[in-house]
């Protein structure tokens, strides 16, 4: 059975996790924004290529909620410790996939050359990140609903 302190346990390391995609969305964005201001840039890559790039990379923030829910459902028979595993399981996939919108769309802006696309992308990730931090309630929640309350 799972214990209380053990939730607070899990939901402290995920908040780790939470502050390092964060922090690695935003020194990537900063150090490629000062890059594309000096200049840099890929003058061989068509802009048609990256604009359906940019597309794609965009959907990805509505997907990582489709993503998180379906990793999330576990069957009325699983067992606290199940529960915890798939909360935590499609916690960090939805998240993941909020950090590879900050760092594939900002290296999009990189190839363009383009400054307000990599903080255009940067700021995007880094509020859906920040808008969905590891609730402790979150799970708490899940646990009680199964009858498991710790």
């Amino acid at each position: 059975m799972f214990q209380s302190d053990e939730v607070t346990v899990l939901v402290k390391r995920m908040r780790l996790v939470w502050f390092a995609m964060m922090a690695s969305v935003a020194l990537f964005t900063g150090v490629l924004w000062v890059l594309v201001g000096r200049g840099v840039r890929f003058p061989d890559v068509p802009p048609v290529a990256i604009t359906y790039g940019a597309v794609i990379v965009l959907l990805m923030l509505p997907l990582a909620r489709v993503a998180r829910r379906r990793i999330d459902q576990t069957s009325s028979s699983a067992g606290a410790g199940e529960i915890a595993r798939r909360w935590q399981t499609g916690w960090v996939v939805s998240q993941a996939m909020r950090e590879a919108v900050g760092l594939l769309g900002a290296a999009l802006g990189l190839v363009y050359g383009s400054a307000p696309w990599v903080l255009g992308f940067g700021c995007a990730s880094l509020a859906s990140l920040v808008m969905t931090p590891p609730w402790e309630h979150e799970i708490r929640l899940r646990l009680q609903r199964a009858g498991l309350d710790p």
